[in-house]
């Protein structure tokens, strides 16, 4: 096995090698980073991020020095890997590489750093098996509870996401949730009957057996809370009737007394009626019934010739905004017609340039036809020329340069002969294609050069400009005339127009004095009519007497009913109330007990924490038996170190931990150190800090530690001071 360690606090580069069976020993000045071995190698293999216990300042374990460069420790074999990178605090495994129990490792902690007065805790921390889960809390609540309650608690007690460190071991984080809980349960059962009973209430668990509220009945005892409140609804729904019932004979009293005082009060007014239709008689009798007829007459007629005068404005107006319409409308023919202009001069530009191109284009496809005509000749000339020679000439072998057999010159002649024929062939078929293609060329040149034609679109632009031109000279006068002389004429008609509404105003204002005065005398003797029918209504009413009211006896006997009603509903919310306070002080007693279960589960003396400190004991019984098997017979001394479950502590040849000398805690440490190594049969044990005591008595545990490596096939770091 092999350390290798790099930029690690103050520990630039680092290599130990580790063998089964045998002692390491490194030998080092101080701050030479002897620790800092030891703690890389119990990170490797216990898979803790902060052996030094400097959370949460896990920078601390980056050399200054190295500030972004590799920083990182590996623990290798020949089968297996695993690397701590402290800047990330992550642990990268390759193989099937060993994870040692992290006490076992990290035992010797304490001497690190803290207090003496903190050292028995972490020591019992260390050696004490792992910290209570909620699933073991669960399990031993659900002795005495139901699973879902159980597991409720446990999760309340020890929530998922709690700090490692917070229930650690010793259990007092869970133990103070516990009683926590349970203090604000009985606080709450004393609120609930304090306030019930009107008086201060403490809570103890008899008392709270036998409580009852205030106001408790034995007829309380079999009935439910949702019973009682369905009576309470009841009660409640039969006072409201009775009391809507009470209300509505009142009302029947009040009006039969409001309906005789209007009574007496419309006889009053009856006399003040009848003088009222004597004057409505005289009036009437004394009007003029030709003036309003003549008025009306005259006010008919001015309203005609307002009207007259009125729709001639109107139509004068209509006959204007014709005009400006028309004058919009001769304004955008000319816009069009000088467009027009415009677009037949640039076709007739783009045309004529288009022309001059085509022609210019056409000329060069007849040069470039020409050339290729004249070359295609000189090709057809040239395999006649070479056929003729070929036809008188001999052939030579093309290896020796001698001549060929008759037969085999003959034979080979024919052969030149047949390709240049076809050579001969597709280049007259060329010449051919060459002078079909320049005639064609020439003839489009021709009629390009010639054609004089209107280009397309102009015609239609041209006919459209001189329809526009005719329309402008069709009309009589120009829109601007048009439009000054209907102005004139609609001012005309405009004074026209006042003039006939004054008039009209003036007629309609004496006609409604004179109808005002005509209506009040015509309302007054239509009146004549109602006021007799309501006289003698009234007098019917006051004769056949006023409407009934109840009896003092029925109002009585409502009012009776009603207070026996809100009795009946006073008694149902008071058994509502007493019985609700009666449950709620039962959940509060009910979750004080379960609280108190879990407090006694997690406190020092019983439960899980007193099994897991009687554990505890046993594993450093066995450790302390391994070590003292070892050590005596190397002839060195060996402190004793227990468990003192009584007082949660550990002891030190019968001395708490934190009053032992750093002498006496090394050789208690290094003992646990070893014992624990070979119980858990660890593959690595670590010593660190052996300069604390005498060369001779470092020297018998050295051997020790030797025999029991050897004996428990184990490798053991073993770091001093030079």
């Amino acid at each position: 096995m092999k350390l290798e360690v790099t930029n690690v606090r103050g520990l630039e580069t680092g290599t130990v090698e580790l063998e089964p069976g045998r002692v390491q020993v490194v030998r080092r000045p101080n701050a030479a980073g002897k620790t800092t071995l030891s703690a890389c190698l119990a990170a490797c293999l216990s898979r803790v991020a902060d052996p030094l216990g400097l959370a949460p300042r896990n920078g601390l374990y980056v050399r200054k020095e190295a500030a972004g460069e590799e920083c990182r420790a590996v623990v290798s074999d020949d089968t297996w890997s695993v690397t701590w990178e402290p800047a990330s605090a992550t642990f990268v495994t390759a193989g099937n590489a060993p994870e040692v129990p992290e006490a076992v490792l990290r035992f010797g902690q304490p001497l690190l750093g803290g207090t003496r007065r903190a050292a028995s805790r972490r020591w019992l921390d260390a050696i004490l098996p792992e910290p209570v889960t909620a699933a073991e809390l669960a399990a031993e609540l659900e002795t005495a509870t139901d699973q879902v309650t159980a597991a409720r608690l446990a999760k309340q007690a020890i929530p998922a996401d709690a700090d490692r460190d917070a229930v650690q071991k010793g259990f007092e984080s869970a133990w103070a949730v516990a009683d926590t809980q349970c203090r604000e349960a009985k606080a709450r059962w004393a609120d609930v009957a304090s306030a019930a009973d009107g008086e201060r209430r403490t809570y103890g668990s008899a008392i709270a057996a036998k409580w009852r509220p205030k106001g408790w009945t034995a007829e309380l005892e079999g009935r439910g809370l949702a019973e009682l409140e369905e009576r309470l609804h009841d009660a409640t729904e039969a006072e409201r009737l009775l009391a809507a019932e009470a209300a509505r004979l009142d009302e029947q009293v009040r009006n039969a007394e409001r309906v005789r005082q209007d009574h007496e009060a419309e006889l009053v007014r009856i006399s003040g009626l009848r003088m009222e239709l004597e004057t409505a008689q005289e009036a009437q009798r004394k009007k003029d019934g030709g003036e309003v007829e003549a008025l009306r007459t005259e006010f008919r007629q001015a309203e005609a010739a307002r009207d007259e005068a009125e729709q001639g404005v109107r139509e004068g107006k209509t006959a204007m905004e014709r005009a400006r319409q028309a004058g919009e409308a001769a304004e955008r023919d000319a816009a069009r017609a000088a467009e027009l202009r415009r677009r037949v001069q640039d076709t007739r530009a783009r045309n004529e340039r288009w022309q001059r191109e085509h022609v210019r284009t056409l000329r060069g496809r007849v040069d470039d036809g020409e050339n290729r005509l004249e070359e295609a000749e000189q090709k057809v000339a040239d395999l006649k020329k070479s056929m003729l020679l070929l036809e008188s000439a001999d052939l030579t072998c093309e290896t020796c340069g001698q001549g060929l057999p008759p037969a085999l010159n003959e034979k080979r002649r024919a052969q030149s002969l047949e390709k240049l024929r076809s050579r001969l062939d597709s280049a007259q078929r060329r010449r051919e294609h060459c002078e079909e293609s320049l005639d064609e060329a020439r003839s489009e040149l021709a009629d390009a050069e010639n054609d004089d034609a209107t280009p397309p679109g102009i015609q239609d632009m041209l006919d459209e400009i001189a329809n526009l031109e005719a329309k402008a000279d069709e009309a009589e006068e120009s829109p601007g005339e048009a439009i000054a002389r209907w102005r004139e004429e609609i001012s005309r008609r405009t004074d026209a127009y006042g003039r006939a509404e004054r008039e009209f105003r003036e007629v309609g204002s004496r006609l409604e004095k004179v109808v005002s005065a005509a209506t009040f005398r015509r309302e007054a003797v239509e009146n004549i009519g109602r006021l007799q029918g309501r006289i003698e209504e009234a007098e019917k009413q006051i004769e056949s007497g006023l409407p009934e009211a109840p009896s003092d006896a029925e109002c009585a006997e409502a009012s009776r009913r009603k207070l026996i009603a809100a009795d009946v509903q006073r008694e149902a919310a008071e058994a509502v109330r007493v019985r609700h306070a009666y449950e709620e002080a039962a959940r509060a007693q009910e979750e004080a007990l379960q609280w108190d279960r879990v407090r006694t589960i997690l406190s020092p003396d019983k439960g899980i924490q007193a099994r897991k400190l009687y554990e505890g004991e046993a594993v450093m019984q066995e450790a302390m038996e391994i070590v003292a098997r070892t050590v005596i017979s190397a002839g060195s001394w060996l402190p004793q170190v227990r468990i003192d479950t009584a007082e949660r502590r550990i002891l030190v040849n019968g001395l708490p931990v934190e009053a032992a000398s750093n002498a006496e805690r090394w050789w208690a440490e290094t003992a646990c150190r070893l014992g624990l190594a070979a119980v858990a049969k660890s593959p690595v044990a670590i010593i660190d800090g052996a300069d604390v005591i005498g060369l001779d008595q470092r020297k018998g545990y050295l051997d020790a530690a030797e025999v029991m490596a050897d004996e428990y096939h184990m490798a053991v770091l073993w770091t001093e001071t030079e």
